[in-house]
């Protein structure tokens, strides 16, 4: 236990770094707010509505909603703060597994000090529960091609939660089989002796168990278990039409996902196991080519996409600290030397993530919280309200919120569906002949007017909001 102490430290200090920015960018971005309103109507016992997003991040939210009370966005995002803190431990607790201490201490230093693992901390998106379970499952299996069989058990156990929570959960897929294949060349026989067990033939029924209640209900509600699947599988191609990256794209961005002596000790690490024919770091850096060339094919690039990779590239920085650098430090135990230089990796990373979550807001913050926070007072029970970013206005409003139609002419019918009308000048999804209606219809200024509210913050952000039945006056007095 004792030497497990700098690591324990270790886990504090990042809990109080990730929770302490927790309450960073001011408010919900579109994603992260249907999580949250999918976690409470969880909570409440009503309905999921959504035929794409599995479900895992909200009923982990769901949980510590009904556990706690708690609404407030900081709070809601406790869970995924201690999925990143599992996702140090799996880290730190293979490579020490594998190899030392003090390399698996510097490589969950690495991980949670990596700028790209750090900000996702502060988003209630699935991000970080996902490269957490994804590296799970590829630990697991590697434990299991080479130590004892229970470990394919746990690596479709862990495959099975990541379906659950992102579909990119199929790449698992080919990896497993690369796995096998590099495995083959390196220890044939033990290969070929796990592949003759029961328990690796039996081990996907674990993960099938996990997956199987949300394909029926995917099956039961929609006719089609695989639908979430044919969403998820064309939206990287169709989203941001005319926007392309170049190849290298993300071998550029790693600098930034990882801080530059994260990047070195990277490329230290990836020497070593080339040389060496470690198996266990020669299927990490099996996983990070994988990934990279994967997305690297996609037209639209974005580092989010990649975060999975994070953990491979922090186990192949840590090997590259551990197994490269002296064994002894003079005067100081190899761990706590480690904390020392973690330490002054920490000042670097601040330098690179605090500007972000000082600087980075939530398109609509404050501008829609204010008006929604104002419109409380006239909203009843069955309140309506028409708004262009969906879960954000059903989030802070708690009511139910319906889109504005695409076409001008259906407008004034859909009026007659709804109490409240919002109109921002930010949401791109917004038709273009609703911001000219405004103009139109209510020229007066609005602290002339008792008729609408309208709220601009700091960032020129506008939320107009005024109720449906003074929209169809105006419209009808106008002649449109």
């Amino acid at each position: 236990m004792k030497r497990h102490l700098p690591f324990l430290l270790l886990l504090v200090v990042f809990s109080f770094l990730y929770f302490r920015t927790t309450s960073s960018h001011g408010g919900f971005v579109w994603d992260e707010a249907e999580y949250a309103v999918l976690a409470r109507n969880i909570a409440r016992g009503e309905a999921y509505e959504s035929s794409f997003r599995p479900p895992l991040v909200p009923l982990t939210v769901a949980a510590f909603l009904t556990a706690t009370g708690e609404t407030q966005e900081a709070a809601l995002k406790t869970p995924i703060v201690l999925f990143a803190l599992l996702g140090l431990s799996l880290v730190y607790g293979f490579v020490n597994r594998r190899f030392d201490t003090t390399t698996g201490l510097a490589a969950a230093g690495f991980l949670g000090l990596a700028p790209c693992f750090w900000l996702h901390t502060s988003y209630l998106l699935t991000e970080v529960p996902f490269l957490v379970l994804f590296c799970g499952a590829c630990f697991c299996f590697m434990e299991g091609l080479y130590g004892e069989e229970k470990w394919f058990y746990l690596a479709w156990l862990f495959t099975g939660l990541t379906f659950i929570t992102r579909y990119t959960c199929v790449l698992l897929g080919p990896i497993f089989v690369l796995f096998l294949i590099l495995g083959a060349l390196l220890d044939g026989e033990a290969v070929k002796k796990k592949l003759k067990s029961k328990t690796f033939w039996l081990a996907p029924f674990v993960g099938l168990l996990v997956q199987f209640p949300w394909l029926v209900r995917q099956q039961s509600q929609y006719g089609d278990f695989l639908k979430g699947f044919k969403y998820a599988s064309g939206q990287l191609q169709a989203y941001v039409p005319g926007v392309e990256m170049p190849a290298y794209y993300y071998l550029a961005e790693l600098p930034s996902m990882l801080t530059w002596p994260g990047l070195v000790f990277t490329l230290g690490g990836l020497f070593w196991s080339l040389g060496r024919k470690n198996k266990f770091a020669l299927h990490t850096t099996l996983v990070i080519a994988f990934l990279l060339l994967w997305f690297s094919a996609y037209r639209y690039k974005e580092t989010r996409l990649v975060t999975a990779i994070l953990p491979f590239l922090a186990v192949t920085a840590g090997l590259g600290y551990g197994q490269i650098l002296p064994k002894a430090w003079k005067g100081f135990s190899n761990r706590w030397m480690t904390l020392l230089c973690l330490g002054a990796l920490t000042v670097l990373s601040m330098r690179q993530t605090i500007p972000v979550f000082q600087n980075s807001h939530a398109l609509g913050y404050p501008s829609l919280k204010n008006a929604l926070k104002e419109g409380q007072q006239y909203f009843g029970p069955g309140t309506v309200l028409m708004s262009a970013p969906l879960p954000q206005t059903r989030w802070y409003s708690d009511r139910r919120t319906v889109g504005f139609p695409e076409k001008e002419a259906d407008f004034a019918a859909k009026l007659n569906e709804v109490n409240f009308v919002l109109v921002v000048n930010y949401e791109r999804g917004q038709p273009e002949y609703v911001a000219r209606l405004v103009s139109t219809l209510f020229p007066e200024p609005a602290q002339e007017s008792k008729k609408y509210l309208l709220f601009i913050d700091r960032f020129g952000q506008a939320t107009f909001m005024t109720s449906a039945e003074e929209f169809r006056l105006r419209l009808h007095n106008s002649g449109s």
